[in-house]
């Protein structure tokens, strides 16, 4: 994992297969804006992380490079494009903010969404993602 500058100041994230050293051997490699705040990283990690966890990037073998706006995606149909952002962002959210914390601390909090971002470390607008679904998942 390592932190990039890109030409396109949009992108989030990147995960892809690089070859390392002098070997031939390719190894997983994410990249993440250097430029984004320190909440924000921990999420794109979670959400390159989804993508290799889910398969995704065997399905493409130039990488995945992801535009800030795709960690904002909440809802897609299933023959949508965005799909396998959506269940990008659903595995970073269940893995930065576990289902039992979420509900625990929306109890303890009122629901407060501020303060349950600042306590899982999260941002907020990724806080109110995984207060939208934690029912479901």
């Amino acid at each position: 994992i390592y932190s990039a500058s890109f030409e396109n100041p949009s992108i989030s994230g990147v995960i892809r297969k690089e070859r390392i050293g002098l070997t031939s051997r390719e190894e997983t490699i994410i990249y993440f804006n250097r430029a984004i705040n320190r909440d924000c990283v921990r999420f794109v990690i979670a959400h390159e992380i989804g993508h290799w966890y889910l398969g995704h990037l065997e399905q493409n073998s130039d990488g995945i490079f992801d535009d800030q706006l795709d960690l904002y995606r909440r809802r897609c149909s299933v023959n949508s494009e965005y799909l396998t952002e959506v269940d990008a962002n659903r595995f970073a959210a269940s893995l930065l903010m576990p289902r039992e914390l979420v509900i625990s601390f929306w109890e303890e909090t009122s629901g407060n969404i501020e303060a349950m971002a600042r306590r899982f470390q999260v941002s907020t607008v990724e806080m109110g993602y995984r207060a939208d679904y934690v029912d479901r998942n």
